[in-house]
């Protein structure tokens, strides 16, 4: 979805095709949206005790 969406930013080389990733270029990456998705991901997946503890420190950013 990524490479659809923004080839320019977003590839992947013969190498990685079959991996569950993309690769970025860094100077095209928009870092506030990279944070933000970082975060989203990880909130996803991380146990409740963490996210407490980073929704406590954070004031739930």
């Amino acid at each position: 979805m990524l490479i659809e969406a923004d080839p320019d930013t977003f590839f992947y080389t013969p190498h990685y095709r079959d991996y569950p990733l993309v690769l970025v270029r860094p100077e095209r990456l928009d870092l506030q949206w990279a944070r933000a998705n970082l975060i989203r991901v990880w909130r996803a997946q991380a146990p409740r005790r963490l996210l407490k503890a980073y929704d406590a420190e954070t004031g739930g950013a």
